[in-house]
């Protein structure tokens, strides 16, 4: 196995692709440890971006901010295994920037995917 920086963009695809194959339903499901660690990592990735989100800009709160001026949002009913797609698309889509850190993905692949909007 290749020598893997544990937060940049390889690692995140694969652990990213092992969340996408065990997709069933609503949730994550695998028997193989390594499958479970990578998937696990990787949905607890888009989770946190999405509670970011709901925190800072009050997405999904009603009543928590004034909504006029939430800068961005995810639509309504976007899953986390929907996030966790689209995230592995952006991954496939830069393999030339695979050594940034992860952080620079996983913002960019969800901005890309569903841009910020003013209300």
């Amino acid at each position: 196995m290749s020598e893997i920086s544990i937060a940049d963009g390889n690692s995140l695809l694969e652990r990213c692709k092992k969340a996408e194959t065990s997709i069933r339903g609503d949730g994550f499901y695998t028997d193989e440890v390594s499958t479970a660690f990578g998937a696990g990592y990787c949905a607890g990735v888009v989770r946190t971006y999405r509670q970011r989100l709901q925190f800072i800009y009050g997405v999904e709160k009603p009543g928590y901010l004034d909504k006029t001026i939430i800068p961005c949002s995810l639509p309504e009913g976007v899953t986390d295994q929907q996030l966790v797609r689209v995230l592995v698309k952006f991954l496939e889509k830069h393999p030339e920037k695979l050594h940034y850190w992860e952080a620079y993905f996983i913002e960019n692949a969800f901005r890309e995917a569903f841009p910020c909007k003013v209300k």
